[in-house]
């Protein structure tokens, strides 16, 4: 590291050695030294070796130490550091990022903790859990594991360990094709909910009237606004997917549909693996979040309200200076959408029929209805 107090010592049998210490800092500096000459003392050239070639840096090398409250004579082989649970965990709580990310870190290293009990077992470990990521298509997934994989060893043993250079060197997998999302007409949308039966119409209905994502709705789960009297929806990821939707209720068939508030009694995969088998995979439920989104711009709703009631990011800058209560708009734009839907049902959608057990849904071809 330029510029910090550099370490210049000389030992018996084992020659100079010549490093940036890391640090500005006279105390830790005088650690630092002391640390190399109890090495020096109890013969441990090894490691004086890793720090001399740099693959561990003596700051990382003090942490160790201490981490591990071992004497320098005690310190196991550099090759042969251990790789436990509680140190990885250890760890994590002291890497500077949030909340979120020390879960992801400490989520992935309990994986390779789990395979390997050496710090030169760990690229072993990446590479194994690397063809299993593959064999699932999680290319994202592996891309985290080998973050948390490299941020720990640079900190730990730094980046000239063989470790950490060959787990970079492992090339990333190649992110396969999504499926293209089919945004369903309303036609579709009701037959559909025919289809799955009673209860799992109610769910398909909440992601086509309220916009919500599957982990949105079976996680946090959907509840009424006492201010506005419209939905709250306790989004995931990003605090700007926390926010108001319109409530919006159509009548079919002489049957009110709304959304459901609260946390469905099915769970996610119950849903998905119902709506999978009777529209033969056509559809997923991220597909009604997907509907939401075409039938409000079909409804003439104002875009930048759509982008809010979706829970994204402003478009453009325009937008962005233009985003900011939607509490106002939320009758105009439930009414909006309302409107629409009954037009749409009005025009020709049959009433509710019994589909039988195992008939799919015929779906329209992508791209092709309104």
């Amino acid at each position: 590291m330029r510029g910090t107090r550099e370490l210049n010592r000389t030992f018996r049998g084992f020659g100079k050695l010549r490093l940036a210490s890391g640090t500005h800092q006279a105390a830790v500096y005088d650690e630092l030294n002391e640390d190399l000459t109890a090495l020096a003392n109890a013969g441990r050239f090894d490691w004086l070796t890793e720090l001399r070639e740099r693959r561990i840096t003596p700051l990382a090398f003090h942490a160790l130490k201490a981490k591990l409250g071992l004497t320098s004579r005690e310190l196991p082989k550099p090759a042969t550091q251990p790789f436990t649970v509680e140190s990885v965990v250890a760890w994590a709580k002291t890497y500077e990022a949030s909340a979120r990310h020390r879960q992801d870190l400490r989520q992935n290293l309990r994986r390779l903790a789990e395979r390997a009990q050496a710090l030169e077992d760990v690229p072993a470990a990446v590479r194994a859990l690397r063809e299993t990521y593959r064999a699932k298509g999680q290319a994202h997934a592996f891309a985290h594991l080998k973050a948390a994989a490299l941020s720990y060893l640079h900190d730990v043993v730094g980046q000239r360990h063989p470790a950490y250079q060959e787990i970079r060197d492992l090339k990333p997998l190649k992110l396969r094709r999504k499926r293209e999302g089919h945004p369903c007409t309303v036609a579709e949308v009701f037959a559909t909910a025919d289809a799955l039966g009673a209860y799992y119409d109610e769910v398909w209905l909440t992601h086509v009237l309220a916009g919500v994502g599957p982990k949105e709705l079976h996680e946090d789960g959907v509840e009424v606004d006492e201010a506005t009297g419209h939905l709250r929806v306790h989004g995931q990821k990003t605090r700007g997917r926390d926010r108001l939707v319109p409530l919006v209720e159509v009548t079919r068939g002489g049957m009110v549909h709304r959304p459901l508030t609260g946390r469905p009694d099915v769970t996610r995969r119950m849903f998905a693996a119902r709506l999978k088998a009777v529209t033969d995979g056509r559809l997923e439920p991220y597909d009604g979040r997907r509907t939401f989104e075409k039938l409000l711009e079909l409804a003439r709703v104002p875009p930048i309200h759509i982008e809010a009631y979706m829970g994204h990011g402003a478009s453009s800058m325009t937008r962005h200076y233009g985003r900011g209560n939607e509490a106002p708009y939320l009758n105009t734009d439930a009414a909006l959408y309302a409107a629409f839907l009954e037009a749409e049902l009005a025009c020709g959608v049959t009433p509710p029929r019994q589909i039988p057990e195992g008939e799919p849904v015929r779906l329209l071809p992508p791209g092709d209805g309104a």
